[in-house]
């Protein structure tokens, strides 16, 4: 048994001084509600003590009904380690993981408590029991289980993370405030402690100070959309609401996300369900992690070869690695499952684009849009298919394409993108100037904004101001394909 008695009385020493600050801050409405915290938090500390006393550990506890056969079998030998070896923390925390990467909640609850029982000095078994409350709907019980985190390991950065939010939403800003001071100095290049810290400033109008910490959040993480969102909400504070506009579209319906921990970066391994396996796979395929999300749809297809979802992320796989003609084959048996499943018409739309089929990749996009007439992607396929025609009519109905989907997903870059360039290859000058412009605002670090700009310059015969876009768009890609065209046409105009 790890843990011992004088372990577990400097634990319940740490949380007794954790509650302190609370009740200082707190108003006499709360004192019940703080009392409940303080018997609870007593609770769970007399159950380490008596531990560390010689108390025997809980025993696992009872398997949930009706798993499915592949998680059955994944979660029956852990369960019987556990009961097999009761102290051994490895095996709790195997198992309480696992029940949590499956939803399982209350016996991850069990599990992640009986961990911090063997071991309380580590801190991730204490913050998964506090998101394993919190998934069940224990809300008070998570809060207070933060709060002793955050108290116990105070540089445990996820927690620190978490708990501000919690506080931000609270409306505790001097509490949430303290957090992402704390959060900035442990991470000082991840973009969520400026975020937190833009957003308490924002809500006590120190407009400056949000001002600078939206803009270094933004700098970290220029694709992050709750970066361009916040970004956006403290622009509209200052008055610009022509750029708050393009922020805030840009954000438009982002999720704030957390920093992770060892644990959830390493989650994924534990999926033992076609849902859960999934979920994961989708996951690391947005993020480009593309081994693991082609691991994890091989280990559903192992249990259901048929399965139309792993067999989308394993052709989204291909695509991504430039081999559209795999991806088409692996989609093909999918039409012949559910030839109205919208996943497959989506991505058949795509590889066949990527090989040049313009009429193969049209055909999709058009049953895509028979299946869901407000699917923004489809509109984007069925316009880069137009787009590949090039054919006058094929434009204007590209240009249609592209702004529907643009009212469906404002936030979509790529779909932006296509617009601002169909505009310019129509001769629409003021148009492709306007949204380039906007593309140069949302994403000063990449070139589209001002190699679209040096192009519209150029068609207006402003030489100086060609220059001096490309200028821009050489110092952030200085060997993007783009760069080198534009110079040419600089230099060809200038030859005249």
């Amino acid at each position: 048994m790890r843990c011992t008695a004088a372990r577990s009385m400097r634990s319940l020493s740490l949380a007794v001084r954790g509650l302190l600050p609370a009740t200082h801050r707190c108003d006499p409405s709360c004192v019940p509600i703080m009392l409940k915290g303080v018997r609870y938090l007593l609770t769970t500390l007399l159950a380490v003590a008596l531990t560390a006393c010689g108390s025997p550990p809980p025993p696992a506890a009872a398997l949930p009904e009706d798993l499915p056969a592949s998680l059955q079998k994944f979660i029956s030998p852990l369960h019987g380690a556990v009961q097999r070896q009761p102290d051994s923390y490895r095996h709790r925390i195997t198992l309480a993981r696992s029940y949590a990467v499956h939803s399982h909640w209350d016996q991850a609850v069990a599990e992640f408590q009986a961990a911090t029982q063997l071991d309380p000095d580590q801190p991730l078994p204490w913050f998964h029991w506090a998101l394993a409350e919190q998934q069940r709907g224990a809300n008070e019980e998570a809060t207070q289980l933060f709060v002793q985190t955050a108290e116990r390991f105070p540089q445990f950065a996820p927690n620190l993370d978490r708990l501000g939010a919690w506080e931000l939403d609270s409306g505790e800003l001097d509490a949430a405030d303290h957090r992402f001071t704390e959060l900035r100095r442990l991470l000082p290049s991840h973009p969520n402690g400026h975020l937190g810290g833009a957003q308490v400033k924002l809500a006590l109008k120190q407009l400056p100070e949000a001002l600078r910490h939206a803009e270094s959040a933004l700098a970290m993480a220029p694709n992050d959309r709750h970066a361009h969102y916040v970004y956006g909400l403290v622009q509209r504070a200052m008055g610009d609401l022509e750029r708050a506009q393009i922020h805030l579209q840009r954000g438009a319906g982002a999720q704030r996300s957390f920093i992770p921990d060892a644990w959830q970066e390493d989650n994924w391994r534990l999926a033992h369900t076609p849902t859960a396996a999934i979920a994961y796979a989708r996951l690391a395929s947005a993020a480009g992690k593309l081994d693991q999300a082609l691991e994890l749809a091989q280990r559903v297809l192992s249990w259901d070869s048929a399965n139309l979802d792993a067999l989308n992320i394993v052709a989204v796989v291909h695509i991504a690695r430039n081999q559209p003609r795999d991806a088409c084959l692996t989609l093909a048996p999918t039409l012949q499952t559910d030839p109205r499943h919208l996943d497959s018409r989506l991505n058949l739309a795509s590889c066949y684009g990527a090989m040049g089929s313009t009429g193969a990749a049209l055909q999709h996009a058009d049953i895509a849009l028979e299946i869901q007439a407000n699917s923004a992607k489809a509109h984007h396929l069925k316009a880069k298919a137009l787009l590949g025609s090039r054919r006058s009519t094929d434009l204007d109905a590209a240009i249609e394409s592209l702004e529907q989907s643009l009212q469906l997903a404002p936030y979509d870059a790529d779909a932006q993108r296509d617009l601002a360039f169909a505009k310019l290859n129509k001769g629409d000058l003021d148009a492709a100037q306007t949204l380039f412009k906007a593309i140069a605002v949302a994403d000063p670090k990449a070139p589209w904004g001002p190699l679209g700009l040096g192009e519209v310059a150029i068609r207006q015969g402003q030489v100086a101001q060609a220059r001096s876009e490309l200028a821009k768009a050489k110092a952030v890609a200085p060997d993007h394909p783009g760069v080198s065209s534009l110079q040419s046409r600089i230099d060809a105009l200038t030859q005249q």
